[in-house]
């Protein structure tokens, strides 16, 4: 008989939290899962770990790797997975028991949704999460429905991996996950949605994300800034933006002159500098005039163009949306804020 729901576990010397972890997972509501876990070739006791697990506990599947890298232990566990729902979740984190059970059931009652993510609450063992960190899991928990993802996609990646449930099926029909110089789970969530993907987010919190230095966003390369713009540039190119097209970007900070060379460096011409701040109105940066915002509304010199919120505020994305419905903009149409 198939399991309900399998859990993607993939594991890299993690001994000091495994425990915790699985611990988590096989407490949940739903006993009908399996746990597909993928030792990567580790170094410390995960695999004598694993290995005793599964002696008791025989809902847990081990399979392992030579040191391939996560990508590839994740496609891995995708080819064993059983279930026709697959939950993610890492080695160094806790599931809060009923999140999975909640997951399945969810996608079990709404066939047109493909991905339903809880809440995440993050947590160090040593403190509080830093600032940035804990901005970001903020936003990412206020995004609920599947037009609020969709519209924010490119400001960040809308989940923490740990935190999504998806079908298997769909997962494997787009090609599983992909390796290269991008975060591959962000990769993966505009993959489905630029396919016609639903997807959902529940309210309850189903997910402890342990936050450290030794996380894969800290210390892999492919999670920099400029992999994550690359990314959603390439994105925005097919999905947005016609070619060699103008555009216009809102803003004159740190994050709009980021993309602002981006763009520039991969030939894709600036208008202008849209913004609210008359403090910079009349600069040229990289050689492209800050207009006041009122030029890029529908009916200014620049307002037939497609336009970006480049804003790395929160509080500044709000001042602007704010703004938009005077400027004739509509987000998710002509208009998209990025980070």
């Amino acid at each position: 008989m198939l399991p309900a729901a399998s859990i993607l576990l993939p594991v890299r010397d993690a001994a000091s939290t495994l425990p915790a972890a699985l611990d988590g997972l096989l407490c949940d509501s739903l006993r009908d899962i399996e746990v597909i876990a993928v030792d990567d070739g580790s170094h410390d006791e995960t695999p004598q770990l694993l290995d005793d697990f599964a002696r008791i506990d025989p809902r847990i599947r081990v399979f392992h790797q030579a040191r391939l890298g996560l990508v590839p232990a994740l496609n891995r566990g995708l080819a064993e997975v059983r279930g026709e729902i697959l939950v993610r979740h890492d080695a160094d984190d806790v599931s809060v028991p009923g999140r999975v059970h909640a997951q399945a059931e969810f996608l079990r009652t709404h066939p047109e949704v493909d991905l339903v993510a809880t809440r995440c609450r993050l947590f160090r063992d040593d403190g509080p999460a830093a600032e940035g960190m804990r901005h970001w899991a903020a936003w990412s928990n206020r995004l609920g429905t599947h037009e609020e993802i969709l519209r924010s996609r490119f400001i960040e990646s809308p989940f923490a991996h740990p935190a999504v449930a998806l079908r298997t099926e769909v997962l494997r029909r787009v090609g599983g996950y992909r390796e290269g110089d991008f975060p591959e789970d962000y990769e993966l969530w505009l993959r489905l949605l630029a396919g016609g993907s639903r997807f959902a987010r529940l309210r309850r919190v189903g997910v402890l994300v342990r936050e450290h230095l030794g996380r894969t966003i800290h210390r892999d390369s492919r999670y920099r800034p400029g992999a994550f713009r690359r990314l959603k540039r390439e994105h925005l190119e097919r999905e947005f933006l016609r070619p060699d097209e103008p555009l216009v970007l809102f803003g004159g900070g740190r994050v709009a002159k980021a993309w602002l060379r981006d763009f520039l460096a991969a030939g894709r011409p600036v208008a202008a500098l849209a913004d609210l701040d008359p403090r910079r109105i009349g600069m040229r940066i990289e050689d492209v005039p800050v207009v006041h915002a009122r030029e890029a509304a529908r009916g200014g010199r620049f307002g037939g163009l497609p336009a970006l919120g480049a804003l790395g505020r929160p509080r500044s994305r709000a001042v602007l949306r704010q703004a938009l419905p005077s400027l004739g903009r509509v987000e998710g149409s002509d208009f998209y804020f990025v980070a």
